[in-house]
C-alpha cells in the first residue's frame, strides 16, 4: 500500500499502540496521513511522530 504511487493518502485506523509506527512509515513513504484519536497514549511518542513529520 505505501509503495503504491497511486495511493496519495493513508487513514490510520488501528490499535492505538500501532499508530505512531504507521504514521512514521506513511510519512516516510510521502503519503498524506489521517490518524484516528488518540495518536498515542505516550506524549513522547506523539512528539516523536510530530518531529518526524515536521522534518519530512
Amino acid at each position: 500500500l505505501l509503495a503504491d504511487p497511486a495511493v496519495d493518502a493513508v487513514a490510520v485506523c488501528a490499535s492505538t499502540d500501532a499508530h505512531v509506527d504507521l504514521l512514521i512509515q506513511s510519512v516516510a513513504a510521502g503519503k498524506a496521513v489521517f490518524c484516528e484519536k488518540p495518536v498515542s497514549l505516550s506524549l513522547a511518542d506523539v512528539d516523536r511522530a510530530c518531529e518526524f513529520a515536521a522534518a519530512a
